[in-house]
């Protein structure tokens, strides 16, 4: 049975923004309706006015439950608008005891916050919730395909919740059984303790996965793994956006930041990711000659490709350890 959570436990919420106000004012109202309200809600928002939406704020939420922090932050990525968020938190408010990351675009119903009892909750683990979207509901329902399983029984990609040595993952199936140790917990929202006997770092996430940050929760996940945080999956259910990822500079990320994984790994190989990368630029040339997504995808995957090989050939040369992730490399 997985915990939910619900109690008047102090606890502090992280949201990471930009140039998305309306999605933090419906959180913020959400919140502000709750019986079960945080003390604070800081907002690290990226956005060119993000100070003008600070002071609208206190016009659309006049008689706040909570302490609101708009601040902004000149540098835009969503691991070091979290990072810059926890370290706030934990140097303004010490008494808090746990904090709550939240996605700025994230749907859930409006009593999502009387649902949370953090008493339940390990503080040695990462509680993680799991956001669906229109596609991953259909391609849970939907049967694998024969191309999806050849990658599954050549080890290229992983079963749910786990990571192949391809340094692919696998999203959770939210109904499933959870007899495993989960390999990876996303960060749409999360929540862990942050209390004086907190065993998290200040600043959790790695921000050398650039503005976009695609990916940076699996490093994590596997950072907190290796020193001994479990992951743990709360009993809550929310929706995410259906985000379609089709441009140049996503597909440059994608293959780009999908090799700073295989870095992180203790059990990577480098010519698994090579062939799962391959087949995934191949899969998006052929969903973009279909329509499916933008071909420029496609290009920017070729791009990133590049950069990683040349990165690949460096360490070769210099005598450097590409299993275990010796190289250092920032993949610019």
């Amino acid at each position: 049975m997985k915990p939910s959570v619900r109690n008047n436990i102090q606890y502090g919420v992280v949201i990471p923004s930009k140039n998305r106000f309306p999605y933090v004012i419906k959180t913020l109202s959400r919140l502000q309706n709750s019986k079960n309200p945080p003390t604070v809600v800081a907002i690290i928002d990226s956005s060119a006015n993000a100070i003008e939406l600070g002071d609208q704020v206190k016009s659309l939420i006049p008689e706040p439950k909570f302490k609101i922090s708009w601040l902004f932050s000149p540098k835009s990525g969503t691991a070091v608008q979290r990072n810059t968020g926890i370290e706030y938190l934990k140097t303004n408010f010490p008494d808090l005891e746990w904090v709550m990351l939240l996605d700025d675009d994230l749907i859930f119903e409006d009593g999502f916050f009387n649902n949370i009892d953090f008493r339940s909750l390990d503080k040695s683990a990462l509680w993680f919730a799991l956001p669906t979207d229109s596609r991953a509901e259909m391609k849970n329902r939907k049967e694998e395909g024969a191309a999806k399983k050849i990658c599954k029984a050549l080890g290229l990609y992983p079963n749910p919740g786990r990571i192949a040595a391809s340094g692919f993952h696998a999203s959770l199936n939210f109904d499933a059984d959870i007899d495993f140790d989960i390999e990876w917990a996303p960060s749409a929202l999360m929540v862990f303790h942050i209390g004086q006997d907190s065993i998290f770092p200040s600043r959790p996430f790695s921000e050398n996965f650039g503005g976009y940050g695609y990916l940076e929760d699996l490093e994590m996940s596997l950072r907190m793994r290796n020193s001994g945080i479990g992951l743990r999956l709360l009993d809550i259910r929310i929706e995410h956006p259906t985000i379609l990822r089709d441009s140049f500079i996503f597909g440059k990320i994608e293959v780009v930041n999908r090799a700073k994984i295989l870095k992180a790994m203790k059990n990577g190989s480098v010519v698994m990711f090579l062939t799962m990368i391959s087949l995934r630029i191949l899969k998006s040339l052929w969903e973009g000659l279909h329509g499916r997504i933008g071909i420029t995808r496609f290009f920017g995957s070729l791009y990133g490709f590049f950069l990683v090989i040349v990165d690949l050939g460096i360490g070769l040369i210099n005598g450097e350890d590409r299993k275990n992730g010796d190289s250092g490399a920032t993949y610019r």
